[in-house]
């Protein structure tokens, strides 16, 4: 087993010339057919990226935008709601006053009313009992004056000793 290293790490020269006049035809016909297509592609890759990474941008740029506009309008948004929500909570305790003095008028006048009523009634029930009171010393008179039989001369009497004892007393 012997090897030869120089021979393995330095070729012979022969192959070394084909390999690289290879190498050369390959260049040749690279440089002849695809150099300008491949540079074309490049090209137009670099191109296509470059739209994309500007498209990219601008749209980041128009998305930052936007949430910008969006976190402004949320704000004006929340000053409105909270602006309504004070008017309406003003609102609904006017509502609730107004309708407190209402209900005190309507109250009010419903005392004033039952109140009205209610001398009505007694008054009524003062007149029906000195009605009732008039009927019946009416009708004790009638029958007390059934009983009795007057004699003018009694009753001049009687009426000369009520002046006297009247005059007596004052």
């Amino acid at each position: 087993m012997n090897f030869d290293i120089v021979s393995k790490l330095f070729p012979d020269l022969t192959t070394m010339l084909v390999q690289l006049g290879a190498t050369f035809v390959i260049y040749l016909l690279y440089k002849k057919y695809l150099h300008t297509p491949v540079l074309a592609y490049l090209d137009q890759r670099r191109e296509v990226i470059a739209d994309e990474l500007s498209t990219a941008s601008k749209l980041k740029e128009e998305a930052l935008l936007i949430k910008q506009q969006s976190q402004d309008e949320y704000k004006e948004l929340y000053v409105e709601i909270a602006e309504l929500k004070d008017k309406l909570l003003a609102d609904a305790k006017k509502e609730h006053e107004a309708q407190l003095i209402a209900s005190n008028q309507e109250i009010a006048q419903l005392r004033a009313a039952n109140a009205k009523a209610m001398e009505a009634e007694r008054s009524s029930m003062i007149n029906e009992l000195y009605s009732e009171l008039l009927e019946v010393a009416t009708s004790i008179n009638q029958r007390v004056l059934e009983d009795a039989s007057f004699d003018e001369d009694e009753m001049l009497k009687a009426l000369q000793k009520e002046i006297e004892q009247h005059e007596y007393q004052h």
